[in-house]
């Protein structure tokens, strides 16, 4: 197994286990730090929430629980965050009024460099298109994002949705090219 599976795979298990703990009601992690102080890896805020959590629209106010992940996020010492979910994705935050042009500028208001790269979840493509999306889109925004990478304070956070297709790539990808 190369290094970059092997790192790929590690951060997939890891947010696969903190994401159950999350959806039993055990909030006590939040971040898979790939690289100890450097990297890490997370759901978008949310996602596997036991009340609020899944793909469904927000009913009651989830407001304070997503603000609770932003200071919990910076509490952990993240300076900088790399956000791979969508537009679309992005829109579920909009009703819930933390700012005016959306969630990532609310998470810039609370002093994180944010950096957008949003990538499709492949497992919304149609079938026989994800070796296209491999081969394209996830592999722009690796080299995008090893670029800012190199510029970016540390600790970086790099989030997508369910943590499952899209943030261990990237994440591996970082922590391999960093080092070789």
């Amino acid at each position: 197994m190369s290094d970059y599976e092997r790192v790929r795979q590690h951060a997939r298990d890891e947010l696969e286990r903190i994401g159950g703990q999350i959806a039993s009601g055990d909030n006590s992690e939040l971040l898979a730090w790939v690289v100890q102080s450097e990297i890490a890896g997370a759901h978008r805020p949310l996602r596997y929430d036991p009340m609020y959590g899944g793909r469904q629209s927000f009913s009651g106010d989830p407001r304070p629980r997503v603000e609770g992940w932003v200071d919990r996020v910076i509490a952990e010492g993240i300076r900088t965050v790399f956000c791979l979910a969508t537009d679309g994705e992005l829109r579920r935050y909009d009703d819930l009024g933390f700012h005016p042009d959306g969630f990532l500028a609310y998470l810039r208001e609370r002093g994180l460099e944010v950096r957008h790269l949003p990538l499709t979840d492949p497992a919304h493509l149609p079938l026989g298109e994800s070796k296209g999306w491999k081969e394209v889109q996830l592999s722009q925004v690796q080299r995008d994002a090893a670029a800012l990478y190199e510029e970016a304070e540390k600790p970086v956070l790099v989030f997508c949705s369910g943590g499952a297709d899209r943030t261990p790539p990237v994440v591996a990808y970082l922590v391999t090219a960093s080092t070789g």
